[in-house]
């Protein structure tokens, strides 16, 4: 039977049909419903990426609480209670200081309570442990390029180190190679080193706890060394390398050091060869985090610091492992690096990574032996990254380039491939330079801004210690500048106004703009091209950041998908890959202004940082997105613009007091100084700030210090220094300004030079000097003398760009005294400049530390000059 209402329904249906303004307002409204959603999962995915990324930075493992962990397990507890020990209760550990040989003390005392019965362990019947003091005196020189290209020679005399030998009873000492961890007992000047590197030592003191008490069978000896002298540029770990006689036995470095004081420990150097340690790390490491960005940084001496690992690898020829964390890098050597600031989840993480790679290398395998005997695993160079914390990747250079150069040529067919069917060189071109203009004048805006805050001494360095700060002065200003131009360029493109009444225009525009996106798509992918070009070229371990990133966009402009799905490609490799390196060099770099001298404007640094981060990891990948989508643009940019608008006014209006003592103090050094010359005795108070926030011409009443004179128009000596010789090459940054002859004389006596012996010839003067620098903890020397050979080394001493030799000794407390000979090349007299400082406080300096804010620390030392004429 035929269903008639249903044929009625069919009949009513299609009477009523749809005007053509309803199928537009229809279509208007499909197309504004996409559009939206679009955009909402574009962002939904940027906010998702980016919360992974900074999940991948900040997870680590849960600290172990002492009570509930057992003792062959790592507790981070226990590791903390020798932090509180030496940092707290012993404090300052300078070298040449008796806190620091009540901290050896310390370590030698807790040692032989591990190794006797201490908490139930002791040493098992199948391993045999011993202590051994070495007391060393040496010389060597060390260059430092990234402080301006400085060489000097280091005296070091009765430095201790503190060294325990574990290992299978019955083993022959040579036969197996063995793992040294090392750290160091002494701290910087000023500071207690609760992070650098009481917390090393702390991590150092569980972990033989750990190996005693876990009866480890060990396959080879496991060495600690706890070394004297790290801080005067690495002189205990020279001692140990070049006289002890167990370091012939070492095959491998483990270093634990600190340019911070919280945050995860990074694996940021491990090269450049033997990447088989490299892949031990990635094998063993359950939280790796690490990468071997870190290695090119350290390989082009743009780091203005050095560890124990540069002597181990250039003297000793011993690969090494260097670990250290690096969060708020703003207490680095200050009174603020103290035991509070050191957190349980970074001491947690530091042990269990040393203790991961100490099972992988003596108990579980036998690379080291192979490593020995193969000259190909040396020499191996690999690229290695982790991702989220949770998994190492690593490739040997030759397979990871391999791949990449296949990256290289792909991606470039592939946009000229883009461009010659779908996009057309004039639009391609056009975009390319519109981006290129928008990146460039955003940059200029952010170094104009950070000029401004730089040479405005109430408003400099705002963001110090808060990194985000930084974000919020200059990202901004970069949006709205690049959004602007970005927003001009792409409406000069579209169809002209005037064609409006052109039923075809909404086609015809909604095409161009797709065009424009995807040429701007190809412009992004064609500029990463370019920079993984360079990398390729110059062979920088680097380079696989910009290698996923151009594979990420390739993928993005050969899928048929949603607009979305393909920016989710493409910004994966760029959140999860590129942003968290980016942001890791600027939480190391930026805490760095805090330290590098008046002369650098920090601002300037920190808007470079920012631009870093945020140009080619958020307004580069969402250019395409803001082309496709003008409403989403136009929102963005009045966003930004409000954004910029409210930052000008709280910077230059209603900002507080920008500064905070307890968690980024400003340094200001103190140096009492006095000059003993032939007609006077010079007194004088030397004060300079460590940053761009200088004293000089700063409106901060409470630190400017009445009569006060310029530090640069004061001269000494021979050779016409200034009053920062003691510290060179550390001096440079240091300005400042001088109170002469208003303030009482100190403690430190002059320094001396006594020649024991001297033989003269037609050749020239043969010469035993026996140097004193009487209560200090350092010394320094400079002289203008042509030598033919010297006792100190085998090579002569290379002389400084103004002809000068400049040598520092440093020694135990009770050593202040050291001789050399010097063969000369003629007989004229020698003329020097000598130095005794001991650091700390007098009495005189108390009226000008209690007139320092609460923002503020006194770094404080005296010393005494003389000039003598041998």
């Amino acid at each position: 039977m035929a269903d008639w209402k249903f044929l009625r329904r069919r009949k009513m249906t299609t009477l009523n049909k749809p005007t053509k303004v309803e199928k537009k307002n229809k279509l208007r409204n499909f197309e504004h419903n996409n559009c939206n959603e679009e955009v909402f999962k574009v962002v939904a995915f940027l906010v998702a990426l980016i919360g992974i990324a900074y999940w991948g930075l900040s997870h680590g493992p849960k600290p172990k609480l002492a009570e509930n962990t057992p003792q062959h397990t790592f507790s981070s507890e226990r590791a903390f209670s020798h932090v509180k020990a030496l940092a707290m209760d012993i404090g300052y550990r300078v070298v040449g200081s008796r806190g620091l040989e009540q901290g050896q003390l310390y370590i030698v005392e807790q040692l032989e309570q591990i190794l006797n019965h201490h908490n139930g362990a002791s040493v098992p019947d199948i391993l045999e442990a011993v202590i051994d003091k070495q007391t060393v005196n040496g010389s060597y020189r060390i260059k430092l390029q990234s402080l301006g290209n400085f060489t000097f020679h280091t005296v070091y005399t009765d430095i201790e180190n503190i060294i325990v030998r574990i290992q299978p009873k019955d083993m022959n000492l040579t036969s197996r190679k063995a793992v040294l961890v090392n750290c160091h007992v002494d701290s910087a000047v000023g500071s207690p080193g609760a992070s650098d590197d009481a917390a090393g030592c702390g991590v150092m003191l569980e972990l033989v706890n750990n190996i005693i008490s876990g009866s480890l069978n060990l396959n080879r000896p496991i060495i600690f060394l706890f070394n004297g002298a790290e801080e005067p540029v690495l002189d205990g770990a020279h001692g140990f390398v070049s006289q002890h006689r167990w370091a012939k036995d070492v095959g491998v470095l483990l270093n634990l050091e600190s340019s911070g004081s919280g945050g995860l420990v990074l694996l940021f150097r491990s090269g450049p060869k033997n990447g088989w340690l490299t892949r031990v790390f990635a094998k063993s490491v359950k939280r790796p985090h690490g990468s071997s960005v870190s290695q090119d940084f350290f390989d082009a001496d743009l780091v203005p610091a050095e560890t124990d690992f540069r002597v181990f690898w250039e003297d000793g020829k011993i690969p090494g492992i260097d670990l250290a964390n690096y969060m708020n890098g703003q207490t680095y050597h200050t009174p603020r690096d103290a035991s509070d600031r050191v957190t349980l989840e970074t001491l947690q993480h530091m042990g269990e990574t040393a203790y991961s790679l100490l099972l992988e290398l003596a108990v579980n395998s036998n690379l080291m032996d192979e490593a020995e005997k193969n000259i190909e695993m040396q020499n191996e160079r690999v690229i290695f990254h982790d991702f989220l914390g949770v998994y190492t990747f690593i490739y040997s250079e030759y397979i990871g380039n391999t791949v990449f150069w296949l990256v290289w040529v792909i991606s470039i067919c592939l946009c000229i491939s883009t461009i010659q069917s779908y996009i057309g060189w004039k639009t391609f071109f056009h975009s390319l330079f519109n981006i290129w203009i928008s990146i460039i004048c955003a940059f200029g805006a952010a170094l104009f801004l950070g000029y401004i805050l730089s040479v405005s001494y109430t408003r400099a360095m705002l963001w110090y210690h808060r990194n985000f700060i930084a974000f919020v002065i200059f990202a901004p200003l970069m949006t709205c500048v690049f959004l602007y131009l970005l927003d001009i360029q792409s409406e000069a493109t579209l169809p002209s106004k005037k064609l409006k009444k052109d039923k075809e225009l909404p086609v015809v525009v909604k095409f161009a703009m797709q065009r424009q996106s995807e040429a701007l798509l190809v412009s992004h992918v064609f500029m990463e091209w370019i920079v993984l070009s360079c990398l390729l070229y110059f062979r920088l371990s680097s380079v696989y950041l910009y290698a996923w990133s151009v594979v990420g966009g390739c993928l993005a402009m050969l899928l048929s998908l949603r607009w979305s799905s393909r920016f989710l490609c493409l910004y994966i490799p760029i959140a999860l890959l590129k942003g968290p390196v980016f942001w890791l060099a600027a939480s190391v770099f930026l805490p760095i202004m805090g330290r590098a001298g008046v002369d650098v404007m920090g601002d300037i640094v920190a808007s470079i940082f920012v631009a870093l981060v945020w140009i080619p990891c958020i307004l580069i990948p969402l250019a395409p997105t803001w082309s496709r989508y003008p409403k989403f643009r136009n929102y963005c940019y009045y966003l930004s613009f409000v954004m910029t608008l409210l930052v000008m006014v709280a910077l230059f209006v209603g900002v507080s007091h920008p500064y905070d003592g307890m968690n980024a103090p400003k340094r200001v050094v103190y140096h009492h100084m006095i000059v003993s010359e032939k007609e006077r005795v010079r007194n004088a108070i030397f004060i300079s700030s460590m940053d761009r926030r200088d004293i000089v011409n700063a409106s901060y009443s409470d630190v400017l210090v009445e009569n006060a004179k310029d530090s640069r128009g004061f001269q000494w000596g021979w050779f016409s220094r200034g009053p920062w010789e003691n510290i060179e090459p550390l001096g440079k940054t240091c300005h400042g300004v001088f109170v002469e002859d208003s303030v009482l004389h100190h403690d430190v006596p002059k320094p001396s030079v006594k020649v024991l012996e001297q033989v003269t010839s037609e050749k020239g003067r043969q010469l035993l000097l026996e140097f004193a620098f009487q209560k200090a903890h350092w010394g320094s020397i400079r002289w203008n003398a042509s030598l033919d050979k010297w006792s100190l080394e085998d090579k002569l001493p290379q002389p400084l760009e103004d002809g000068t030799v400049y040598i520092r000794h440093i020694g135990a407390h009770d050593s202040r005294k050291f001789t050399v000979r010097l063969y000369t090349t003629n007989k004229d007299p020698i003329a020097m400049d000598l130095t005794s400082t001991h650091f700390g406080a007098h009495t005189s300096m108390k009226p000008y530390l209690e007139s320092l804010p609460d923002w503020a620390v006194g770094i404080c030392f005296r010393s005494h000059a003389a000039s003598f004429l041998v």
